[in-house]
């Protein structure tokens, strides 16, 4: 019987095995599913990062185009007359309208009405009212309900400006004296207390070159700074970190108030320094430097007679902790706000406690830009009323005694 193997055609004999794939596909395969997969991950990410680049858009134009931030003499301060426009990624489009004084208020220098008591607020870019429209403001809502509340004609003037930190405070006190305070009401938060030190910020000409330049431009500063102080393996996280993907993931996971408590408190985490328990010497460093402004504010407002009035607004993370009233032992969302109490109250100012107010209101996280971290709209309309139950009680006590008519 003839052998059956050696009669089938060649083609039919060199055929693989059912469910094999010929030797020529399995070597070609090992260099085109790797390059299909990277080809594909490559378009999936340029994809997700133009999306986002769409929906937390960044304007070209900026805050920082009405400010002159490199002035060592003043400090940051805004230019007189000028308006702006800003649109951060989590925001709207925001204007920023500066007086004839170069303040954000809008109603020009004016001199305090008769009979009315000004109070003057200082501080940085949430005084200012950044990343929100000047009518939601608390700077514009506190006068009106002060005023019902303590009967009494209550004026706010707004001396906030962006970067304005505790040796800005200093710096522009005579223009805070210029305008007539019968209070100066310092707000404080804890951008404050790590730029305490801080004068000259980098000029709007550099900002404005680094937001004009292409998204390959940006990603290659981004990765030379990355590398210039990390190692590989740290500097590819620090960049994909400055990516507007990585601000879309961000905005949506801490939508959760517990995932964004979590990665908050981690031990990388940024925004935990100011939240342990016991603060790292880097931290105590600001203090001491935040100490030093405020004991030279504090002379000066004594000098001039005028009361000073100092309170801090916590950060998105610290309100949730508050309002949980739950935290890891190695953490405390209360000890930021002590540190500065016994500040205030060693230079003889007086401190406005308003972070207990918190624990009252559920979900204040949400008053907050999730990932740039400044309040937005609920958050101001939030300080104002916690703001208005402290100053309330201030005005009432100061208020002068009504004069009888001898009889």
């Amino acid at each position: 019987m003839p052998n059956v193997s050696s009669t089938l055609p060649p083609a039919i004999e060199e055929k693989s095995p059912l469910g094999t794939a010929p030797r020529f596909f399995a070597r070609r395969d090992k260099i085109l599913l790797p390059l299909l997969a990277g080809v594909t991950i490559a378009a999936l990410t340029i994809s997700a990062e133009l999306v986002s680049r769409v929906i937390f858009a960044n304007s070209t134009s900026l805050l920082a185009s009405c400010m002159i931030l490199d002035d060592p003499a003043t400090g940051p301060r805004a230019i007189p007359n000028s308006v702006c426009r800003e649109k951060a990624p989590e925001s709207g489009l925001i204007e920023y309208r500066f007086d004839s004084c170069g303040y954000r208020l809008g109603a020009g220098c004016r001199p305090k009405a008769p009979g009315a008591y000004r109070i003057v607020l200082v501080g940085s870019s949430g005084v200012l009212g950044e990343h929100v429209p000047t009518e939601n403001t608390f700077a514009t809502l506190l006068p009106e309900e002060l005023s019902r509340r303590s009967d009494r004609k209550i004026d706010v003037y707004n001396e906030g400006i962006g970067w304005g930190f505790a040796a800005t405070v200093s710096l522009r006190f005579p223009q805070v004296l210029a305008a007539q305070p019968d209070m100066i009401l310092w707000v404080l938060s804890v951008g404050d207390i790590e730029g305490a030190n801080l004068v000259i910020q980098a000029s709007k000409e550099e900002r404005q070159r680094q937001l004009s330049q292409n998204l390959r431009a940006r990603t290659w500063m981004h990765l030379q700074r990355a590398l210039g102080s990390e190692s590989l393996d740290q500097a590819i996280p620090e960049l994909f970190n400055r990516t507007r993907t990585a601000i879309a993931l961000r905005h949506l996971l801490y939508q959760s108030q517990s995932l964004h408590v979590r990665a908050a408190l981690a031990p990388a985490a940024p925004t935990a320094k100011y939240l342990t328990a016991q603060f790292d010497p880097d931290s105590q460093q600001h203090l001491r430097e935040f100490d030093r402004d405020l004991a030279e504010v504090s002379a000066k407002a004594k000098a001039a007679g005028v009361p000073l009035v100092v309170t801090y607004t916590p950060s998105s993370v610290q309100a949730a902790m508050i309002a949980t009233g739950d935290w890891p032992p190695q953490f405390d969302p209360y000890k930021l706000d002590r540190e500065l109490q016994d500040i205030v109250q060693r230079h003889h100012a007086t401190f406005l406690d308003i972070l207990p107010g918190y624990r009252s209101i559920p979900d204040p996280d949400k008053g907050y830009f999730p990932v740039d971290g400044h309040a937005n709209s609920v958050g101001h309309a939030t300080m104002a009323n916690l703001l208005s139950d402290n100053l309330v009680r201030l005005l009432i006590s100061t208020r002068p005694t009504p004069r009888r008519d001898s009889e």
